[in-house]
């Protein structure tokens, strides 16, 4: 399975340091911090999409659609191949009624 996008780390300007005091607030820190856990959860995910090996058609669906959408909108083009070869080869199953 191809994996699931890298989404932009939740690190907005709230969370740069200061201008004045050259430090992040305790809000920044926070964010931070929820930041790098959901990255942590979303490595998590695709360690297990990519783990799973689909025995039928709902088992092939789920990881497809979770895995779309990011790595469409990441728009690398090896990813975005090997998305393309995973979903031409569950339209090939689908029509053999597997």
């Amino acid at each position: 399975m191809v994996g699931l996008g890298t989404s932009p780390p939740i690190t907005a300007a709230r969370t740069s340091p200061s201008r004045s005091t050259g430090s992040c607030s305790g809000t920044g820190k926070l964010m931070q911090w929820i930041g790098d856990a959901l990255t942590d959860v979303e490595t998590a995910i695709n360690k297990e999409v990519r783990r799973r090996r689909p025995a039928n058609s709902a088992e092939r669906e789920t990881p497809l659609e979770m895995l779309a959408l990011p790595v469409i909108q990441n728009g690398v083009p090896d990813e975005i191949a090997a998305l393309a070869r995973e979903l031409l080869a569950h339209a090939k199953a689908e029509r053999q009624g597997r």
